[in-house]
């Protein structure tokens, strides 16, 4: 009794982690639940019709405003909250004709509002060193964070569980087998030792392109990525006939050498209309004057294995997909930064992840 903890003097006030947002923002979790209320309220006044269109926003704003507020929230609490206020702005249109303009009106209202609380109810999830300025949790980070959530939660509705039945027997195989190679291997113990060096990128084929007005670069190259010889699951990802073949997109200043930014996408993404758009070309190779170059992650873009959803075994709970997507995309972006430096002369090179991106 009474002893001091050892280590305790030891840590900083750098390793105190607060919320980013104000306590009192927790009870924004009264909006969604108000408007999903005054959703059903209204509703059923208005008959069968108005019912059928309130239940859905009605149900999931009071339903997670109400969790918010009582419960441990998780991550899909805040994501349905967002598709509930956006289902409550759309639906608040058809709703006039059912319950009135001005009842439609206040409805729409609510669920907007519900939606920044969304946002402000993310952000408070979110947690940094005392030491770390805090960033400005205004409206317009608030919406930025909502949309994240809406984001997450059509990733979610639209993810196909490939490890249902019989793959599911197969995918706890596989994790079985693989966690007794790792551990017996060391990889566990020195994660690093597990990726190997890979070749160096030295002759890729480049193809000029023109897209939207600007001249881009089509680079490819084959990845000679293998998973280990007794590694499970090796088979099978060795049969994707179109990963082999990794690839990526440079906008490149042709006057001199330039600092060179690696662009990682994120999950569903790797085409090159969605790299344009996320990476903003405008401000990161024409304002800060920055090459670019895009790669397209393993399972995604023209790699995928031709589903309807770019990168959709990614996550699908297929572990061993998993980790070699991960396994390969480390592999050809190392090969990349050799062929900036050594062929390229690349005075520095950074790098930009997206989501999954952001991981590799």
């Amino acid at each position: 009794m009474g002893e001091r903890q050892p280590g305790r003097d030891n840590l900083d006030d750098s390793a105190v982690l607060e919320s980013i947002t104000s306590q009192w923002w927790s009870f924004s979790a009264f909006i969604p639940m108000l408007t999903g209320a005054l959703w059903l309220w209204l509703a059923a006044r208005g008959g069968l019709p108005a019912v059928l269109l309130g239940a859905v926003p009605g149900a999931l704003l009071l339903g997670t405003g109400l969790s918010s507020l009582l419960w441990a929230v998780e991550a899909r609490t805040f994501q349905f909250m967002a598709l509930a206020s956006v289902l409550g702005v759309v639906l608040s249109v058809p709703a006039t004709f059912l319950i009135g303009p001005l009842a439609a009106l206040v409805l729409a209202i609510g669920s907007a509002a519900s939606f920044l609380a969304t946002g402000y109810l993310a952000l408070g999830q979110h947690r940094c060193p005392s030491s770390v300025p805090a960033p400005e949790t205004g409206p317009k980070l608030a919406a930025r964070a909502a949309v994240n959530e809406l984001m997450m939660c059509g990733l979610i509705l639209t993810s196909w569980p490939v490890a249902v039945g019989t793959i599911a027997v197969r995918v706890h195989r596989e994790a079985t087998e693989a966690y007794s190679l790792f551990d017996e291997k060391g990889w566990f113990a020195n994660p690093a030792t597990y990726h190997r060096d890979p070749p160096p990128l030295e002759d890729p084929d480049i193809e000029n392109i023109e897209h939207k007005g600007r001249e881009v670069e089509h680079l490819t190259f084959e990845s000679l990525y293998e998973p280990h010889e007794d590694e499970p699951g090796r088979e099978r990802w060795l049969s994707y006939k179109r990963n082999p073949t990794a690839c990526a997109w440079i906008l490149r200043h042709k006057d001199e050498q330039r600092p060179w930014l690696i662009c990682v996408h994120g999950k569903r993404m790797g085409t090159l209309n969605k790299s344009m758009m996320r990476f903003q070309p405008e401000y990161l190779h024409e304002e800060l004057g920055l090459n670019l170059i895009m790669p397209v992650l393993p399972m995604h873009g023209p790699r995928d294995t031709g589903g309807l959803i770019s990168g959709e075994r990614t996550l699908s709970g297929d572990v061993m997909d998993t980790l070699h997507t991960g396994a390969q995309a480390m592999w050809d972006l190392r090969r990349l930064v050799w062929w900036l430096r050594k062929s390229e002369g690349a005075p520095a090179i950074g790098a930009l992840g997206h989501s999954l991106g952001g991981y590799a």
